[in-house]
């Protein structure tokens, strides 16, 4: 349980950090630092965080705490297109004594990434392939390969995703399982870019709704922000039906 409130506590970060196929690349140049504090948490309070930047503005290293104790520490080397080539786990409150490293390898063309692969300290891999181009339609094949050693065999699955621009911001993310299956993300966006409105559809649709666990969440949901004199944001905020949750707010040292 606490290594999935370590999880969602940092969800936040995940989505609008980190680089790669499906998210934006984020840099700020000048800093040294990014505090963030968490609320509307299942876990409680006192969860934070504190990144460490580059001198180009990447983040090279992310610490999470609750309280005054130290939960997990990830460091992240990158490439010179600045996506992510290392990413090393050097602790976890639940398992402390394991180090995990993960690598990434892609291929470009034109300036995008046609492939990408990640590969686990135990060999499994995750894998995005460009299969087929259209304007701003963008379909991937994706092949995760996982051993379960408790059965002496691998398990490897198999989907489509379909990811369609708009001006170069991600509107549609459509993912289509081998059964057919399918969800589909659309995204609204602000005019300074940030994201104003997420919306998942299932088909078919499910006859259970999912549970958010860590902090509020839906499968409709709308955004927005405070931000500071230098227009980075400070506070976020999540609102679901008609109930605004304060998520988390950031402070910037240089």
């Amino acid at each position: 349980m606490k290594r999935l409130i370590a999880i969602l506590v940092i969800l936040f970060y995940a989505l609008t950090l980190k680089a790669q196929l499906f998210q934006k690349k984020e840099f700020y140049p000048g800093l040294k630092k990014i505090i963030g504090k968490y609320y509307n948490g299942s876990g409680g309070r006192g969860w934070w965080s504190l990144q460490k930047m580059d001198s180009l503005g990447r983040v090279i290293e992310y610490n999470s705490y609750r309280k005054r104790k130290l939960m997990g520490k990830t460091f992240y080397q990158y490439n010179k297109n600045n996506d992510i080539l290392y990413k090393v786990s050097a602790f976890d409150i639940n398992r402390p004594d394991v180090v995990d490293t993960s690598k990434y390898q892609y291929k470009y063309a034109n300036g995008r990434i046609v492939c990408q692969k990640q590969i686990f300290a135990n060999g499994d891999f995750n894998l995005f392939k460009l299969i087929k181009q259209q304007d701003s339609v963008f379909t991937y094949q994706n092949i995760s390969c996982n051993h379960r050693p408790y059965k002496k065999q691998y398990h490897i699955s198999e989907r489509r995703v379909i990811l369609t621009y708009n001006k170069n911001k991600l509107i549609d993310k459509e993912e289509v399982s081998t059964d057919s299956t399918k969800t589909t993300t659309y995204r609204a966006y602000y005019s300074n870019r940030q994201l104003k409105h997420r919306m998942i559809e299932h088909a078919p649709e499910e006859k259970i709704k999912g549970v958010y666990l860590g902090s509020p969440g839906s499968d409709d949901e709308y955004y927005k922000y405070k931000y500071d004199s230098k227009g980075r944001v400070k506070i976020f905020y999540r609102i679901i039906g008609n109930k605004k949750y304060k998520i988390a707010d950031y402070k910037y040292i240089r």
